[in-house]
């Protein structure tokens, strides 16, 4: 029997991730907010998650076992199964910080206008060793619903959400295997939810080899299912149709820099020329639109070594029908869009550095005012940073 209800429940769905999901279970148990439940459905496991489960006595932990459903149906079984009027997401391979809860229901509480609040996150590998934190707000400060047709910023680990919202919407879509979290969010905010963020790392997001290597392919039709869902709808506006190319051009364009970065050239090329075909903006501009994206990916965890994915990318244009690009422009590309990462992340003495590096290889820099000036002020910042506010 439960006792009275938590203010907040964590969802924890997994399968067969026993040799990870005591870490995370653990996570949620070193909370400072201790007005919480935690709801672990496994999702048909056949290792040693039944057996690990029976070692927690912790009469917040629920354990729900159900046959596989795949990822959105086990979420969807531990929402129904919840109690709090709040809603928090784990990855069984992923850990909460200590103060994730604490801080997030502290926002949300004082802000009732908000249906979901969202934060950074830091990237991981396997034994937990810090790779890079990831702030998404630095490119998407809004989260409005022509954000979402073209970017999903955040994780679901990052994320609370209001209850009432999700039973608005339908929760996840079960019919998706893929981007099931980015449907609802697009949803979400389609309905009226309003969103925000707080400027803060909440969770740990482990990279490791079972989520670097998916089948992009598969992916790629999610994404496109999410977009053909969308537009079907008839209470699409006119500003909203008029981003439909925008938005399949991005997803076509974010599955080629996956492809890439797992070595599968064919799918690249492919997806890189749907890309430019849904928006041929994305090659309209010097450089093109869609190298300058594929550089901030380079910069991405996902990528061993950027400037070999720098150069690959490279090599695939002719392949995908796109004018010619040279290496030596590409990894100055590079370097200036590191030069920027850098400053956005408050690393100001790593600017001068790249920026000295994209001058010296392409002279067309010289001529890009937003380069110039971050060198510049980098300097400046390096004595005095600015001031960040927490919550957005």
């Amino acid at each position: 029997m439960r006792s009275a209800a938590p203010l907040i429940s964590v969802i924890i769905p997994t399968y067969n991730r026993a040799h990870m999901l005591g870490d995370a279970i653990q996570s949620v148990l070193a909370q400072t907010c201790a007005d919480w439940e935690l709801v672990v459905v496994d999702d048909g496991s056949t290792d040693d998650t039944r057996r690990l489960m029976g070692g927690f006595g912790d009469p917040r932990i629920h354990y729900v076992y159900e046959d596989n459903k795949g990822l959105p149906g086990a979420r969807n079984t531990g929402i129904r199964a919840a109690q709090g009027n709040y809603i928090a997401f784990l990855d069984s391979d992923d850990l909460f910080l200590a103060h994730k809860l604490q801080a997030q229901l502290e926002v949300l509480q004082e802000r009732p206008n908000l249906g979901l609040l969202a934060a950074g996150y830091q990237e991981v590998d396997r034994d937990l060793r810090f790779l890079r934190e990831v702030k998404p707000w630095q490119q998407n400060s809004h989260l409005e619903t022509s954000d979402w047709l073209c970017h999903c910023p955040f994780v679901p680990n990052s994320v609370v959400v209001r209850r009432e919202w999700l039973e608005r919407v339908g929760l996840f879509d079960e019919e998706m295997r893929y981007v099931e979290d980015w449907d609802l969010w697009l949803r979400l905010s389609h309905a009226g939810c309003r969103m925000g963020w707080l400027r803060q790392s909440v969770c740990l997001y482990r990279i490791h080899g079972q989520n670097m290597v998916r089948d992009v392919h598969q992916m790629k039709l999610g994404m496109v299912h999410m977009l053909d869902k969308f537009y079907a709808r008839l209470d699409v506006s006119e500003p909203l149709k008029r981003l439909r190319s925008r938005a399949y051009g991005n997803i076509y364009l974010n599955i080629a820099a996956r492809a890439l970065a797992g070595g599968l050239g064919s799918e690249a090329a492919a997806s890189l020329a749907q890309a430019v075909a849904a928006d041929p903006s994305l090659a309209g501009s010097d450089p093109p639109r869609f190298l300058q994206s594929l550089a901030s990916f380079a910069l991405s965890s996902w990528v061993v070594d950027a400037k070999a994915f720098m150069r690959e990318a490279v090599n695939l244009l002719a392949v995908a029908g796109l004018p010619a690009y040279s290496v030596r422009e590409a990894h100055a590309l590079l370097a200036a869009t590191t030069a920027f990462d850098r400053y956005q992340q408050g690393e100001y003495g790593k600017v001068p550095g790249h920026v000295l590096l994209a001058l010296a290889r392409d002279s067309h820099w010289w001529r890009n005012r937003g380069l110039l000036s971050v060198g510049v002020r980098s300097a400046a910042y390096a004595l005095c940073p600015p001031r960040r506010k927490g919550v957005g």
